[in-house]
């Protein structure tokens, strides 16, 4: 699930926007980035301010899940160690158990969301803002460990996901895979994860008071960590482009 290049000219665009998407804003000031602080993309390149954009990255997913103190603390050590652009998940959904997943969810049931958890990834951009990096916002999962895919299945037909304990059997994965790539081709599940998209992207900010979708800070809107379509190829392709679609909504 790492980032790749967001070049507008290859034949394989539609993969790409798999792993990263624009908002409207972003978009819009791509022509003339000097006046934007958003980071944009023209002719294979990321801009900012003018200049080209580049950065040392790492995948901090649990970001969201830790207090202030070591919020902060952990920041500040990534800032030392040179590290501008953090990879954060910016959504765990509820599976059932026996599925070994993070805890606790930030949608525990569709439509619900904890508030407090949420805040926390208010914090996180306002600390990496604070310390002049951006940050990638993965918004689902291919694997049970944040629930994802899986998750959304789950809540849109009633079936139970098959299991997906620590130190699964290959079985089991394939199993996983089987019922999680269910996702792309039924509604429901895509239904409820286009809310939870929509719900985020127009979230303000508790400290800094602006839009998700306004803010300079994420570089990109990343649709789900690892997607793969398996035997699903059309409508894993159809999935890429109605959701890059809701988030440059």
């Amino acid at each position: 699930g790492g980032c790749s290049r967001p070049r507008r000219d290859s034949s394989d665009a539609h993969v790409r926007s798999a792993v990263t998407a624009m908002t409207p804003r972003q978009a819009a000031s791509a022509g003339d980035s000097s006046s934007q602080p958003f980071v944009t993309a023209s002719d294979g390149q990321m801009w900012r301010s003018g200049r080209p954009y580049r950065f040392v990255g790492a995948n901090f997913w649990y970001g969201l899940l830790l207090d202030a103190g070591r919020l902060e603390r952990e920041l500040d050590r990534l800032a030392a160690l040179s590290v501008t652009n953090l990879r954060v998940l910016g959504a765990i959904e509820e599976l059932p158990p026996p599925s070994a997943h993070a805890q606790p969810a930030v949608q525990p049931r569709p439509g619900e969301f904890d508030e407090a958890l949420l805040a926390g990834l208010d914090r996180l951009l306002c600390g990496a803002r604070d310390r002049g990096m951006t940050v990638v916002l993965v918004l689902n999962n291919m694997w049970q460990w944040s629930g994802g895919f899986a998750s959304y299945v789950h809540w849109a037909t009633g079936e139970a996901p098959p299991p997906m304990r620590s130190g699964a059997s290959d079985e089991e994965w394939q199993a996983h895979q089987a019922y999680a790539t269910r996702f792309y081709s039924t509604p429901a599940a895509r239904a409820l994860y286009y809310r939870y998209v929509r719900m985020l992207a127009s979230r303000l900010n508790s400290c800094s008071g602006r839009r998700y979708a306004d803010d300079p800070t994420i570089l990109a809107w990343e649709l789900a960590n690892e997607a793969r379509p398996l035997a699903a190829v059309e409508a894993y392709r159809a999935w890429v482009e109605e959701a890059a679609a809701v988030v440059r909504s």
